[in-house]
């Protein structure tokens, strides 16, 4: 399961669902904005995964 704010988490919801089903995405606030602004981030089975850019945070969601 991946966990991505469509506001703050900076990726393109529609670029994870090429990847990923949209059943094992989830869409809200997981409460890491202010520490993370300039990052692309999720929490992956529930770990936050912090990435420098959304090519990278994809390639790590589609290799679990």
């Amino acid at each position: 399961m991946v966990k991505v704010c469509k506001h703050c988490s900076n990726i393109q919801i529609e670029n994870l669902q090429k990847v990923i089903s949209s059943d094992d995405i989830e869409i809200g606030c997981i409460e890491h904005c202010e520490e993370h602004p300039e990052k692309v981030y999720g929490l992956i089975d529930g770990q936050l995964v912090v990435c420098d850019d959304e090519s990278q945070f994809i390639t790590i969601v589609s290799s679990k």
